[in-house]
């Protein structure tokens, strides 16, 4: 079995980087995506360095000696399972020799099989509650607020905020209802687009945040302001500190410049890791997926709508032609207001639903409404219950009214049951909204 120099800590890949070849796959590879390449090149400098190879031996022998490099890649892939190495990580170096190989024009067929599953080490991880997400704001900076707010109330990803080369990330101008003259929103819930440089798919969506945000990012831009930096439409959305504030400010970088992914994530790990709780940055996101999740479930939002806020892939041909689309103003304002509706489950300071709520929504219950009929009726109080259920009794009047034997009624679908138990008999839908039913004999 091979021998391998495994060393504790990151590797050294500027020597690597040196090799004219290796620049231009890795040119090749960001024309992609620049996180990808810069993944690979450290993966193969990671081999090169435990194996003793350079990456043009391991070409040669590749093209030369195949069954030599597979019994290598063999025994590595043994060897890094002996040292606790998930399957993922060492399928993801393989990959990358792969994809050297590719590009040199060596087809290489043979890398070992490893079994098991991805994301085994964060298959017990907690999504984090309200009460962990107060903790964790309380002891992160202004600019960590809006960076673990964004993530955790607009469901954005940590790519969208920042780049691997801090060349792009977010812009204040990405936020149109944001005026930067007053600091002040012109509507909240307030309007999020992610461009297509940002997005991963590539095609650019939208999403939106809610007042807790709002307050975040206003405060962060005042303190921005206080220091003297001039905020413009152009200007990062989680800016740089300045000379030797902040991780990103051992250099001489200047204040108000684009941070790298790595450095705002890096903050919020430190920040989850003081307050004593145990979940990676991107677990934020996934709270904004489980409070979506929520409201879908009471009828504020819908699960396409839900899929669109988080950039996924819409999939299917009907979604393609309406989300994936230009979107109307129309579809702009229906989609915040059911952002608005599912508030209640995104908030972080936010109490729970009041006794009042549940009271009206056990009544609405009564009056034959389902859970999306309720959710549609947003936040509930007193007017909006004597309402719903006035419309609930003209939907019913004239069931116990006598009818001619063979007459016919339209009413309302969500009606129907009261008038069945009157005695009138189901004969056909009419839509989606409205159904015909025949008096007794």
């Amino acid at each position: 079995m091979a021998e391998f120099a495994f060393r504790e800590g990151r590797g050294d890949h500027t020597r690597i980087r040196a090799s004219r070849e290796v620049v231009r796959w890795d040119r090749e590879l960001s024309l992609r995506s620049k996180l990808t390449a810069d993944g690979y090149v450290r993966r193969l400098a990671l081999f090169c360095d435990v194996s003793g190879l350079s990456p043009t031996e391991i070409v040669r022998r590749a093209r030369d000696r195949p069954e030599s490099l597979r019994r290598l890649l063999s025994d590595y892939a043994v060897a890094q399972r002996g040292r606790g190495r998930s399957p993922a990580y060492i399928r993801k170096v393989l990959f990358a020799l792969r994809s050297w190989l590719d590009h040199n024009g060596v087809e290489f067929t043979r890398l070992p099989k490893v079994g098991g599953r991805d994301g085994v080490t964060i298959e017990n991880e907690r999504v984090p509650s309200g009460e962990d997400l107060r903790r964790l704001l309380s002891i992160l900076s202004a600019r960590g607020r809006v960076c673990a707010l964004l993530m955790a109330q607009s469901g954005v990803r940590p790519g969208v905020l920042g780049s691997i080369d801090a060349a792009d990330g977010l812009r204040l101008g990405d936020l149109p209802e944001l005026d930067l003259a007053q600091l002040a929103f012109s509507h909240v819930p307030f309007m999020i687009r992610v461009r297509s440089t940002r997005d991963k798919i590539g095609k650019g969506y939208l999403t939106f945040g809610g007042p807790e945000l709002a307050e975040a990012i206003l405060a962060y831009l005042h303190e921005r302001v206080v220091r003297g930096e001039t905020v413009t439409p152009e200007s990062p959305m989680t800016a740089s500190l300045g000379p030797g504030v902040g991780r990103e400010g051992r250099g001489s970088k200047p204040a108000g410049m684009f941070v790298t992914t790595k450095s705002l994530t890096m903050d919020l790990r430190e920040a989850i890791h003081r307050s004593g709780l145990s979940f990676r940055p991107y677990v934020l996101r996934a709270r904004f997926a489980t409070a979506c999740l929520l409201g879908e479930q009471h009828g504020t939002v819908t699960r396409d709508v839900r899929e669109f806020w988080m950039g996924h892939d819409l999939g299917s041909v009907q979604n393609r032609y309406t989300l994936g689309k230009r979107l109307t103003d129309e579809t702009v304002e229906a989609m915040r207001a059911a952002y608005e509706r599912t508030l209640p489950f995104l908030s972080v300071m936010q109490a729970p639903r009041t006794s009042n709520d549940e009271v009206y929504r056990v009544i609405l219950g009564m009056a034959g409404l389902d859970e999306v009929e309720i959710g549609k009726l947003g936040p509930l109080g007193s007017e909006v219950v004597l309402e719903a259920l006035h419309k609930a009794k003209e939907a019913t009047a004239g069931a116990d009214a006598p009818g001619g034997p063979g007459q016919q009624k339209v009413v309302d679908a969500t009606a129907v049951e009261a008038w069945i138990e009157k005695g009138w008999r189901f004969v056909a839908p009419l839509n989606g909204a409205k159904v015909v039913v025949e008096a007794p004999s």
